[in-house]
């Protein structure tokens, strides 16, 4: 077989004329564009950067595991994540010790986790009330609570909205900006502070857990666990906490962008809301959760199924940066090792090629007989191999507990001020924030 170099795409001075001007979006926007000009595969050249797109899932499965082992996940995206995520985390490090683990699904305490997240959606569903309510907000609070019970057994004691504020700009700021740290600008003041507020709430949260005398079995718990006599438990705590820091950071953006995206999706199409209540009504008789729903959660099919299509159209990271370590030939195209390599999961997810109307709204796609089939390898919102995001049963089972108790007691409308869009930055964040009015189903 013949091996050829990727083909050349526009060249990147077109970037500018992307909406908003600025280089994320060129990231999240022109990609999906140019695929419809130059194919599923292309690269573009520039005087800082060499970056090749990849939409194809056939490659997409052949450097995220095939060959994941020939690519690192060490790019400069990840240089100026760390502000957000600890740089030998299961999210950038190519080498972790817990990732074996974590990927196994043999976490101990998942169930007595979800237990504890019933009593927090309770408490958020009753104070939504008849009110109108910015979805972000509500929801980056909500999945603060949740993490902290989860993770820690810990009750947050003050207001959570700063630390989901604070969680939001560092995301935004650590994607989109390009000045170094040093340079004394506010931006950069004003991200060092939110950067150390945010460390320490979580080393407050593992103190507490720590502290305790009888430590509740939780996620901590179970990673404490692991640590033998013979390890140094200083060094080794230190290293639980980049990987419990990294899962709360990725859990709390992930909850609050695919929630919030949910309900505005639900707002704009009340005939997927009709079939969505009436599936939970079937099957849940009460107004609250309880145990019960974790035991029947699998039946929820259409409830997963509004879940998927939400992150098929807005996938948690829309762009997976790889760096070759060398040179490496893949379906048929050189990759060079100086070039920076994007997975492009919102483009590949809107592909006409795998996906039929990619830009509607059918969560009928991934109902068991619907009619639709999806094709191996087109569908990744948590990434895939062993770099894939290791908690993710563990996200999306939490979401479906709070889709089905919002909708269960509550009607919404949208009362966004204009038509919403995604903005990048390590999620798709909707733009501008999402409002949505609540009121009471009829039956209560």
């Amino acid at each position: 077989m013949t091996i050829k170099p990727v083909p050349p795409g526009p060249d990147a001075i077109a970037k500018r004329a992307v909406p908003m001007g600025s280089y994320s979006q060129s990231l999240f926007h022109y990609p999906l564009l140019m695929m419809l000009k130059y194919g599923d595969v292309y690269r573009i050249k520039s005087l800082i950067r060499n970056e090749i797109f990849v939409m194809n899932r056939d490659i997409v499965q052949d450097i995220l595991v095939n060959h994941s082992d020939k690519f690192s996940k060490q790019t400069y995206l990840s240089k100026r994540a760390q502000l957000l995520f600890e740089p030998d985390s299961v999210f950038f490090s190519d080498v972790c010790p817990y990732r074996s683990i974590i990927n196994s699904g043999s976490v101990d305490s998942e169930g007595e986790v979800l237990n504890k997240s019933l009593v927090v959606i309770n408490d958020f569903v009753d104070s939504l009330g008849e009110k109108k309510h910015v979805m972000q907000y509500r929801f980056g609070m909500l999945s603060a609570d949740i993490l902290f019970q989860g993770l820690f057994d810990y009750k947050y004691p003050g207001n959570l909205k700063p630390v989901w504020r604070r969680l939001q700009f560092l995301s935004r700021f650590s994607y989109t900006n390009p000045i170094p740290l040093w340079v004394p600008i506010a931006a950069n003041g004003w991200a060092k502070y939110s950067h150390k507020f945010y460390t320490q709430i979580i080393y407050d949260a593992m103190d507490n857990f720590l502290s305790a005398d009888n430590p509740a079995q939780n996620l901590l718990s179970d990673f404490m666990g692991m640590i033998s006599d013979s390890d140094d438990i200083a060094e080794q705590s230190s290293k639980i906490l980049e990987q419990l820091k990294t899962i709360f950071s990725i859990g709390q953006l992930t909850m609050t962008s695919v929630l919030s995206w949910t309900f505005y999706f639900l707002s704009q199409h009340p005939d997927k809301l009709s079939i969505l209540r009436h599936e939970i009504n079937s099957l849940l008789d009460k107004d609250y959760l309880d145990d019960s729903v974790l035991d029947n959660l699998s039946e929820y099919k259409y409830t997963q199924s509004v879940l998927s299509e939400i992150m098929r159209l807005f996938p948690c990271f829309f762009s997976l940066p790889r760096k070759p370590i060398d040179d490496i030939e893949l379906g048929g195209f050189l990759f060079p090792k100086s070039h920076t390599v994007y997975v492009h999961l919102y483009g590949m997810h809107r592909n006409t090629k795998y996906w039929s109307e990619p830009d509607k709204f059918i969560p009928e796609r991934f109902l068991p007989g619907s009619g639709y089939s999806i094709l191996p390898g087109s569908y990744l919102p948590f990434g895939a191999g062993s770099r894939a995001c290791p908690y993710n049963k563990y996200i999306m089972k939490q979401m479906m507990l709070v889709v089905i108790a919002v909708v269960k007691r509550y009607d919404f409308k949208d009362k966004t001020i204009r038509h919403v869009e995604p903005y990048p930055s390590w999620s798709l964040i909707p733009h501008p924030k999402i409002r949505l009015k609540f009121r009471l189903c009829n039956s209560h």
